[in-house]
This record gives C-alpha cells, structure tokens and sequence, in this order.
C-alpha cells in the first residue's frame, strides 16, 4: 500500500519533475515526499521514525511483530516492475537480501519493530552530512541506505 501510494503522491505534487527522472530516484524522492509529515523538506529523525513504523506495519503481512525475509522480499517497494524492465532481477533480489541483513540486526532471520528502528536511526544517522539532524531531500536520495541501495540497483 505504501509502496505505491508514495509515488503516487509523489508524482501528482511534481509531474514533470518526476517525468525525466528514473523510475527508481522518483521512488526516493516519493519516500522522502511521503515521510515529510510537515512538508518542511526535511526528514526529522521523529519523522523517519514515524515513517518507518508504518512500512514494518505494511511488512509484516501476517501482524505477528515479526517481518521474515519473504516478507521482506515480498513487499518490493514498488520496483520489481522497474527491475524486470531494466534486466535488473538478479541485482535488484540481490539488494532487497542486503537490505534485510542490515535491518536483521541480530542476524535472526527475522525483523522486528525495534531493530527496523535502530536500523532507520543508522540510516538517518549516516546520512545526515551536515549533521544538522535532519535529512533534506538530497541528502536522503544520495546518502539513505534505502537510496544508496537502489541507486546501485538502477544507476540514478
């Protein structure tokens, strides 16, 4: 649900932005779009906390507070299409596996609600280049582990 509903919103706010960029970099900037709960351009840690409880709620497809690797690879985010289209299938599996590794942080074989936090916090953490505390837009497409992923699946 979140998958596509961010690119959607996304892509009505800025058509033709979005129209020359790449389906994977609108994908990012929908994400950061779409977890700008003040629509300041920045992403808050509280806000990407926020934004993260709501995409391990649309992971965990069965509400057990557990999300496993199918889970995980099931939900796509909105780019298997892309992937497909792009020759990119094996690259792009490859990279949603590398993902869930870095939000396993226990190395269990599964996820749950406080390691998809601390994880997100990482990622905020090390994005944040200016250290200001907050993401802008930039800084989430080219520095965000979700973004840096993706970006090497799609080259954007």
């Amino acid at each position: 649900m979140i998958r596509f509903a961010a690119v959607l919103v996304a892509m009505a706010l800025a058509p033709a932005a979005f129209a020359q960029m790449s389906p994977a970099r609108a994908a990012a900037e929908a994400l950061a779009l779409d977890a700008d709960i003040d629509r300041d351009g920045l992403l808050e840690a509280e806000e990407l906390a926020a934004y993260e409880t709501r995409i391990f709620e649309s992971l965990d497809d069965n509400s057990d507070g557990r999300v496993t690797e199918l889970e995980f690879v099931g939900w796509r985010y909105g780019l298997a299409e892309h992937a497909i289209e792009a020759d990119r299938v094996e690259a792009y599996e490859a990279t949603i596996g590398l993902l869930f590794d870095f939000y396993d942080r226990d190395n269990d074989g599964v996820i749950v609600e406080v390691e998809s936090l601390v994880a997100s916090s990482y990622a905020h953490d090390y994005a944040d280049l200016d250290d200001d505390g907050a993401l802008s837009y930039v800084e989430f497409a080219t520095g965000h582990i979700y973004s840096m992923a993706i970006r090497g699946v799609f080259d954007f």
